[in-house]
């Protein structure tokens, strides 16, 4: 389903159920959660994969962003901003992805079928999600078919009656960008 404003936020648990990162939902036309300009994406979940180049944010591609969609605020269990995705303007099937300052990291897009979506970096790096999205069973690749996470249902025994998928990521893999992604593409495919 559509990731819904009224839910306030999401949270990620381990497998025993304790929160390890939350992600705040605004309202189209809501702005996010106030940022701090020091956190960057995924930093405090996995350091160095993003370290990488940086693209800051320019009037023309700012001005891309469609303050009337649903915005996503990745955070820490304490609340610490980590980044943010936003949907691009005029374009319904992308998301941009920020750090928590708001610097331009990449965008994750619709692929060229139904069951594929692309994240491209601004230094170039592609990553492949394809599967079932709907029952959250996703493979995320990079170009060389070589696997970088997978997504699978799973039962919680912290709650046995809730509805819950497993994201496994290998090793040196951003947990904060895969989380992130994945959660832009459930709000993508819950949209069509």
């Amino acid at each position: 389903r559509a990731l819904d404003p009224a839910l306030g936020s999401l949270t990620v648990t381990d497998m025993g159920g304790d929160v390890v990162l939350r992600m705040a939902i605004s309202p189209g036309g809501a702005r996010p959660p106030a940022l701090s300009s020091n956190a960057s994406l995924g930093g405090r979940v996995r350091a160095g994969s993003l370290s990488g180049s940086v693209v800051s944010f320019d009037p023309q591609r700012d001005a891309a962003l469609d303050a009337g969609s649903t915005q996503l605020v990745l955070q820490t269990a304490e609340g610490e901003p980590l980044a943010q995705c936003r949907a691009t303007a005029g374009q319904p099937r992308e998301f941009a992805l920020c750090r928590a300052g708001g610097q331009y990291f990449g965008k994750i897009a619709q692929g060229s079928s139904a069951d594929q979506f692309v994240l491209v970096t601004a230094s170039r790096a592609e990553l492949n999600f394809w599967g079932d999205f709907r029952k959250q069973c996703v493979s995320v690749t990079d170009p060389s078919g070589t696997l970088q996470a997978v997504t699978e249902r799973c039962s919680a025994d912290f709650d046995a009656k809730g509805s819950y998928y497993r994201v496994r990521v290998a090793p040196d893999t951003d947990v904060g960008l895969m989380v992130c992604s994945l959660l832009c593409i459930q709000h993508l495919s819950a949209s069509r």
